[in-house]
């Protein structure tokens, strides 16, 4: 799929452009939702997208309308057009309000923007309903140090228990001020573990080693710790991407 073109067509979905598009006005609402169906089942969402409208009252042909603006902002994401992922996702949350809190995704391709106010902000609302994640203190921290400085931002990190995963509590450690890079590393090398989780424990402790860095602005560290994170130690779950993703962005800079 070409980039451009999934982006305008999400553009398009939107109502930001008028397009005609032919053949698929023709076509009757059963047959539309089939190919709708047909479409999303192949994870097509640049078709589900032309095959929806915003105009349809059809619940079924919405919902999977709302299905393909997430999915396009998760695609758009991991292809580094994080800005245009934002858009995706605000325009599913315009389906879904509710979710607001929960779409901790926007939250960080807030971040991948430079949009870091709006980022904190989608971390605070976040906490509102996921208490106990070291990750989302650690993202909300970092959206927070170039609007408010390192010292304020440390002294407002939300305060997390209960997060068992290794290593988030050497993490979240890390990030008050009373841990150490090392304490993070030795947490995930000598955790009992078998070789793939140790991989794991290993790619988020060296990504959020990265964020670190880059939020203390030595850049040249953060970048160490992520061709760690995404190639040494390669995950290929959500955050395992983002790592890849950050490396790849970074690396351009």
């Amino acid at each position: 799929m070409k980039k451009a073109r999934f982006f305008l067509t999400i553009l398009a979905a939107a109502g930001i452009l008028c397009t005609a598009s032919g053949s698929e006005d023709d076509l009757g609402l059963g047959e539309r939702l089939a190919k709708a169906k047909q479409a999303a089942a192949a994870g097509d969402w640049e078709k589900v997208l032309e095959l929806t409208d915003l105009e349809s009252s059809v619940p079924p042909l919405v919902d999977l309308r709302v299905r393909a603006f997430q999915a396009a902002g998760v695609e758009l994401f991991f292809s580094g057009q994080v800005t245009d992922a934002v858009e995706s996702f605000d325009h599913y949350l315009e389906f879904r309000p509710a979710d607001a809190p929960y779409h901790w995704q926007r939250g960080i391709a807030l971040y991948y923007s430079g949009r870091f106010e709006q980022g904190a902000e989608q971390f605070r609302i976040h906490q509102e309903v996921n208490s106990h994640d070291v990750e989302n203190a650690v993202f909300h921290f970092i959206c927070q140090v170039p609007v408010k400085g390192w010292d304020e931002s440390q002294a407002e990190l939300i305060p997390i228990k209960g997060d068992q995963r290794v290593p988030m509590a050497e993490i979240h450690e890390l990030f008050r001020g009373n841990g150490s890079p090392e304490e993070v590393i030795k947490a995930a090398e000598n955790f009992p573990a078998s070789a793939e989780e140790k991989r794991n424990h290993l790619c988020y402790a060296h990504y959020y080693l990265a964020l670190y860095f880059e939020a203390k602005g030595e850049a040249e560290l953060s970048l160490e710790h992520a061709q760690k994170a995404a190639h040494d130690y390669r995950m290929e779950h959500y955050m395992g991407r983002c790592a890849q993703l950050h490396f790849s962005l970074r690396s351009q800079d």
